[in-house]
């Protein structure tokens, strides 16, 4: 391993939720009990106790299965 990647530590890793119809995927996740911590543009951030989650505009109708 190169010396110079020796002292990363990976803190968390968030997976991106794409979304067809946004504002209606919003809604949703916040109906099941999810708090939307932050929002800006295409992007939003959910939270549940340890669990979140980021929701984006698809950019493609082929690999968005969400809402």
């Amino acid at each position: 391993m190169d010396k110079n990647m020796a002292n990363l530590n990976t803190i968390e890793i968030k997976s991106f939720v794409p979304a067809k119809d946004f504002e209606c995927a919003k809604r949703f996740y916040q109906l099941i009990g999810f708090e939307m911590a932050f929002e800006s543009g295409d992007i939003a951030y959910f939270k549940s106790g340890s669990c979140s989650f980021c929701s984006k505009i698809s950019m493609s109708h082929c690999t968005a299965t969400t809402l």
